[in-house]
C-alpha cells in the first residue's frame, strides 16, 4: 500500500507545530520532504511521526495522571527521541511538570513548545501559571500579556495577569493590574476570585467611584462579597480611601493563584 503523503500544513497539525516551522525545517533540510514543481511541498507520513511515538505519549499521560511523574518524564522523553519535533510530547513534559509542582523543570519543555508553535496559546498559558506558582513574577507578567494578545477573551488569561501585576510591588503597574482584574470580570463575572484583589487595589489608588461600580456587579453574583465591600466603601467615604486599604479576606483566598 502506498504511503500517504502529507502537506506541510497536516504535518504541522500531526506535530503540534506552526506551519511555518514546518516550511522551515523543509528549507533547511530538517525535515525530509518532496517538492513539486519547485513550490509545493509533501511529506511522507513515516517521516513526520515515527511508529511508536503515539504509545509513548499515551503511557506518559498515563503517568502524569497518577502523579508517577518520573515514569511520565521517561515515556515523554522517549516520544523525543523517537521524534524530536513531536511538540506535543513537550507541552505535556511541561504541564505534568507544571501540574505536580516541579516549576523549574517545567520551563524548558514548555519554552521549546512556544518555540515550535508561537500561537499556542495554553503553552503560553500554563508556562504564565508556572511562573506565577514559582514567585517568578516579571516572566509570568511577559508571558500572560503574550496571552492575553493571542487570545482577548482568555478570563483566566487576563486574572492570572493582573495577580502577576499585584505580586511586583514596587513597579507601579497598579493601573495596568486594575484592568487586568476588571476585564477577567467582564468576561467570566461568575468566578469568585476575579474579585480578591480588586477592591483593595481600587482603595488603594482612590478610585471610589469604580469601587462602587464594582459593588453593583458583585450584588448580581456574590451577595456575600458584595455586603463586604459595601461596608468597605462606607468605611472609605467616612475615613478615606487609605483607611479602607487593608487585606480582604474572603473564603477561597488560599485558591488566588
Amino acid at each position: 500500500m502506498e504511503e500517504r503523503l502529507l502537506t506541510p500544513e497536516q504535518a504541522a497539525a500531526e506535530l503540534h507545530v506552526s506551519t511555518r516551522t514546518v516550511y522551515e525545517w523543509l528549507r533547511k533540510g530538517d525535515l525530509p520532504g518532496r517538492q513539486f514543481g519547485g513550490r509545493v511541498w509533501r511529506i511522507l507520513e513515516s517521516d513526520v511521526l515515527k511508529p511508536g511515538v503515539r504509545g509513548h505519549l499515551e503511557e506518559g499521560l498515563i503517568c502524569s495522571a497518577r502523579c508517577w511523574v518520573e515514569q511520565g518524564a521517561r515515556a515523554f522523553e522517549k516520544a523525543l527521541e523517537l521524534n524530536p519535533r513531536y511538540n506535543l510530547a513537550n507541552f505535556h513534559l511541561g504541564e505534568m511538570y507544571y501540574r505536580w509542582g516541579h516549576y523549574s523543570k517545567a520551563v524548558a519543555p514548555l519554552k521549546k513548545t512556544i518555540e515550535l508553535h508561537p500561537e499556542w496559546v495554553a503553552a503560553y498559558g500554563i508556562l504564565g501559571l508556572n511562573y506565577n506558582h514559582w514567585g517568578d513574577y516579571a516572566e509570568a507578567e511577559k508571558v500572560l500579556r503574550k496571552v492575553v494578545e493571542l487570545a482577548p477573551a482568555h478570563a483566566e488569561g487576563y486574572y492570572q495577569l493582573g495577580y502577576s501585576l499585584t505580586q511586583q510591588p514596587y513597579s507601579n503597574k497598579d493601573g495596568d493590574a486594575i484592568e487586568a482584574f476588571q476585564r477577567a470580570i467582564e468576561l467570566n463575572p461568575h468566578d469568585r476570585k476575579h474579585y480578591l484583589f480588586l477592591p483593595d487595589l481600587l482603595f488603594k489608588v482612590g478610585d471610589i467611584p469604580a469601587a462602587k461600580d464594582l459593588y453593583l456587579k458583585l450584588r448580581t453574583v456574590h451577595e456575600d462579597l458584595a455586603e463586604r465591600l459595601s461596608a468597605r466603601i462606607a468605611y472609605a467615604e467616612k475615613f478615606g480611601h487609605l483607611a479602607a486599604y487593608l487585606p480582604f479576606v474572603i473564603d477561597g483566598a488560599t485558591e488566588a493563584k
